[in-house]
């Protein structure tokens, strides 16, 4: 399906739990910057996942194209809708003034998209699962993710063509479906 016309959408699929049912996509655009936000010598190629549960809020894809344009996508790995709340995940490359005009800058796009509805919170991407089955979607799936889809900007190769692409990809562990675009 086309959500974006800045987004390729590379996967979607769903991982079912005990408690819930959480489904992804795996997007791909151009990037420009690195994820500490300064400018890349050459584009490259940043992928990142999109995690929710219930009903799809096609808002979050409207936060993601504005902070593209406002250069502020390259840092962040993994979104995750719920319950009011936007999770972002984001590089660990980031300095304390950048990390600050970060969550200032998307703290507006989020309160302006979703009509101060949502709440905004940004985590690093180095972040620990506690106990299993008190862990959030987040907590429980952010690593695997990140590992089986390669998560994060890429340098541009031919290999990275989606003429030489691996389809489908591989699925996410505990995923029931995968399904590559």
């Amino acid at each position: 399906m086309i959500y974006s016309r800045f987004l390729h959408t590379e996967s979607q699929g769903s991982i079912a739990s005990a408690q819930d049912e959480t489904q992804y996509l795996i997007f791909s655009t151009p990037q420009s910057h690195t994820p500490s936000l300064g400018f890349r010598k050459s584009v490259g190629l940043q992928r990142f996942a999109v995690l929710w549960n219930g009903e799809f809020d096609s808002k979050v894809i409207t936060i993601i194209e504005e902070a593209l344009i406002a250069r502020m996508l390259s840092p962040i790995k993994v979104l995750q809708i719920d319950n009011g709340r936007l999770d972002i995940v984001i590089d660990q490359d980031l300095n304390e003034e950048k990390l600050r005009a970060f969550v200032f800058a998307l703290d507006v796009l989020v309160r302006k998209i979703s009509e101060k509805k949502w709440i905004l919170v940004v985590c690093s991407d180095n972040l620990k699962s506690t106990i299993l089955e008190k862990a959030s979607v987040l907590e429980r799936y952010n690593n695997p993710i990140i590992r089986s889809a390669e998560i994060g900007i890429l340098d541009y190769s031919p290999e990275l063509s989606l003429m030489n692409a691996k389809l489908p990809l591989e699925p996410i562990p505990g995923s029931k479906t995968c399904s590559g675009l």
